[in-house]
């Protein structure tokens, strides 16, 4: 975690999420549920300020964002989380946002300004000697993956989210590729249900490890994406002719080279 304090304006990060597998081991209501390992990508990382004030509630500003990014859209999908952010930790002000990780890319583009900004009001409660714990039930209610980045580092996620475990990481290198067009969640989970009712779907074994993971390169969903956006599978046979562990991410379209550093 990136955090610090300057001038009653406090910083904090969160990094983009990069699955190494995603297996789904069956339905939970109208949920998928998973067991996936993931790690943190910093080079793609949210920024979040939190400038507190007497002003009731949390007021949203994008400072700055990719090209493309609509932010108009995501302050609206945001203030509703900045309303439960103000009521549970009690605090009021402005969350000024930095939005680089993108969204559609399978990499937690919609999550990583919420941990940032989890983070940021934390440190502001620090500075006044004040704590709060944050149980994963609230984390959970803010999106599938907020528990997960919130823990940051690699660690496996089972469940819908709730269950999260640290895993040891030997060095690795993280090659990310985004292929163009995106893909939607909830378009790509009902996909996966169509083909895997037509049994399109091969399963095999669930790695435990971060080792097991790059080895296996399992993502269930890959199929799914790939019948949404050609662009996906078109990227993951270019990268595959060259490198030997090659994965997608989450729902798409972001496609990762990974390695395992000696």
């Amino acid at each position: 975690m990136d955090a610090q304090k300057q001038q009653n304006v406090y910083h904090a990060s969160c990094a983009a999420k990069v699955n190494l597998s995603l297996a789904i081991t069956g339905k939970r209501g109208n949920l998928h549920a998973l067991d996936m390992i993931v790690c943190a990508y910093p080079p793609l990382s949210d920024v979040a300020e939190f400038v507190p004030s007497a002003a009731e509630g949390l007021r949203v500003e994008v400072r700055a964002h990719y090209r493309g990014f609509n932010a108009r859209r995501f302050s609206e999908f945001f203030t509703p989380i900045a309303d439960k952010l103000s009521s549970f930790f009690g605090v009021n002000g402005t969350l000024f946002l930095t939005k680089r990780v993108p969204l559609g890319a399978g990499i937690g583009g919609s999550s990583a300004c919420v941990v940032a900004a989890i983070r940021a009001i934390e440190e502001s409660l620090k500075a006044s000697d004040k704590t709060a714990d944050v149980p994963i039930d609230f984390l959970l209610s803010l999106g599938s993956d907020v528990p997960a980045m919130y823990a940051g580092g690699c660690c496996r996620v089972r469940g819908v989210g709730e269950d999260v475990q640290a895993l040891p990481c030997p060095p690795l290198s993280i090659d990310l590729h985004i292929a163009k067009g995106g893909c939607d969640s909830a378009a790509c989970y009902a996909m996966y249900d169509l083909l895997n009712a037509e049994n399109a779907i091969s399963h095999g074994d669930i790695p435990t490890s971060v080792q097991e993971a790059v080895a296996l390169c399992r993502n269930d969903l890959s199929p799914a994406a790939e019948r949404l956006n050609p662009r996906i599978a078109r990227l993951t046979r270019k990268l595959s002719k060259k490198e030997e562990h090659v994965v997608m991410s989450g729902s798409g379209s972001a496609v990762a080279v990974v390695k395992i550093l000696k």
